[in-house]
């Protein structure tokens, strides 16, 4: 079980860990991606196609392509990847101004709580090609709901996906499209999808990017605390992580609804062991049962104390009874 929660974690420290030391920019801005997606906000990302053939996420590294850091370890993993390389691969063939979605809808393999809606349009600027896309949450939606949107996209499209005939069938697939009579691709999202009109709004005002730059400020601020060393070990990295988790959630992040893995506060109250020391309490059950649960409504870990039930959620405050 340890294992596999290593696997799902969603903000993983040793990634970022190099024999110079730490990557500190990709981690700042994939700790500001975690916070502001947990938020349940949208998440802007940037991709651009170079001269030398390389599609790159600045953010990230400048000098490696984008196909290099696509996982592909498990099932899903693997249909996630084949969507990311039809994406960067849009991105070098279709025409500036065509728009490139990606539905992903909630449950499957690592039983999301959401559905994802990520979209964005090609433009060339002082002669490269880029991709400015969104990720949208899509909250308490079904997985046919993600999938009709994702249809419905498709009537727009000359070039449709294939073969979907479940909503499981959405996670290698890519809607590339351009908006009827050249209009405002904002706008038509908007009129297309009037429940999502706000979310859109939210991108044409601008107020997605400015979060984002108040996420990474935080962000590098963060990390600049607890990282000051070249190598630490594993078992140090997750401290460092809950560390710097703990420090955002008191900037005002809300980090409860999860979303897209285990956090690393989450494992260490699995393992008992305390944020400041390594100290495990050995008894793990009690006549009650586990002391390690899962909440049913944030799906966050909680650890009650031996011989005591707790009544609600630490972290989101829902009744649990236990």
């Amino acid at each position: 079980m340890e294992r596999i929660l290593e696997s799902r974690k969603a903000f993983d420290l040793s990634r970022y860990q190099k024999s110079e030391g730490f990557n500190r920019k990709a981690l700042e801005r994939d700790t500001a991606a975690l916070v502001i997606e947990s938020s349940g906000n949208i998440h802007s990302f940037f991709l651009a196609h170079l001269s030398n053939g390389l599609v790159v996420n600045p953010s990230l590294d400048k000098t490696r392509d984008v196909k290099d850091f696509y996982s592909d370890e498990t099932p899903q993993t693997q249909k996630e990847k084949i969507a990311g390389l039809i994406i960067r691969q849009a991105l070098v063939d279709e025409e500036p101004g065509t728009v490139l979605a990606w539905v992903s809808p909630p449950g499957g393999e690592f039983n999301y709580q959401e559905g994802r809606f990520e979209i964005g349009k090609v433009r060339e600027i002082l002669g490269v090609k880029v991709l400015q896309s969104y990720g949208i949450p899509l909250k308490d939606v079904t997985p046919e709901y993600c999938e009709k949107l994702f249809l419905m996209l498709e009537e727009f499209s000359d070039k449709p996906s294939q073969q979907i005939k479940a909503p499981e069938d959405l996670r290698d697939k890519i809607s590339i499209f351009l908006p009827p009579q050249n209009s405002n691709w904002v706008n038509f999202l908007s009129s297309t999808f009037p429940e999502l009109s706000v979310l859109f709004e939210k991108i044409s005002h601008g107020e997605a990017h400015h979060l984002k730059m108040k996420a990474l400020k935080d962000a590098r601020e963060e990390s600049k605390k607890v990282l000051n060393d070249a190598k630490v070990s594993k078992e140090d990295l997750l401290h460092r992580g809950a560390r710097i988790e703990n420090g955002m959630e008191e900037r005002g992040w809300n980090l409860s609804r999860g979303g897209c893995g285990v956090l690393n506060r989450d494992l260490l109250s699995m393992q008992n062991k305390s944020l400041f020391g390594m100290v495990k309490i050995v008894r793990q059950e009690d006549e009650y049962g586990s002391l390690n649960f899962e909440c049913p409504y944030c799906h966050r870990i909680n650890t009650r104390e031996p011989h005591k039930l707790l009544s609600n959620c630490k972290h989101c405050g829902e009744n649990v009874k236990c």
